[in-house]
């Protein structure tokens, strides 16, 4: 499949499972709902702000859920990390919170 997007740009583009599955934008604190059918990451304050919205369910699911079924995503967040030390043009795109920034640099 084709990236449309980057056809005429060396911009490397940004991995899916480095996206959040509620706003499609780059994770700076990926979460899981550990215990969901659906393996997929949000960025946890889209996340906060879904059960703000809709209460305490899978986004995917809409399967009713509780709050220590969400946690962390230490080793996503750290692949990201890697990816955006390798690729640091993609901040001024990307713009990631700055004390985030700075516990990567």
């Amino acid at each position: 499949m084709v990236n449309h997007t980057n056809l005429f740009s060396n911009e490397k583009p940004i991995p899916p499972q480095y996206r959040c599955a509620l706003t499609n934008q780059l994770m700076q604190h990926p979460v899981r709902i550990y215990g969901s059918r659906m393996p997929v990451a949000y960025e946890k304050k889209a996340l906060e702000n879904y059960f703000n919205d809709y209460g305490l369910e899978d986004p995917q699911t809409k399967h009713e859920i509780s709050e220590d079924m969400v946690g962390a995503d230490i080793a996503l967040q750290k692949k990201i990390e890697a990816f955006l030390q390798a690729n640091p043009e993609l901040w001024e795109k990307y713009p990631i919170d700055k004390r985030v920034r700075n516990e990567i640099f």
